[in-house]
């Protein structure tokens, strides 16, 4: 059994035989496949990368609107969302830190 990014050069040459430029279409779409998989991966990677800063400005925010709320004299809900916009910051370090590889 032939594992590979392609098919196997006999299955491909198979193809051709089939259909004339079969074989390089099947090529051209792995190409284009692999290049979608490392744009996908990139934007991933950074959207991973720019988390901690987005984490960061949740939780700046949140404790602007509860100082605000704190201030118009809506104590109890400033007590909710203060902790609720901080809590994102401390739940990333811990998924962050459980996801780190070597």
């Amino acid at each position: 059994m032939h594992r590979g990014a392609s098919h196997h050069p006999d299955l491909l040459a198979k193809y051709e035989n089939l259909q004339p430029g079969l074989a390089d279409t099947i090529v051209e779409m792995a190409k284009d496949e692999q290049g979608h998989r490392h744009r996908i991966d990139k934007k991933l990677a950074n959207l991973i990368a720019s988390a901690p800063y987005m984490v960061t400005a949740i939780a700046l925010v949140s404790i602007a609107v509860a100082v605000y709320l704190a201030i118009q004299g809506a104590i109890w809900t400033s007590l909710v969302i203060g902790p609720s916009g901080v809590a994102p910051t401390f739940l990333w370090r811990f998924w962050s830190k459980s996801n780190e590889t070597d």
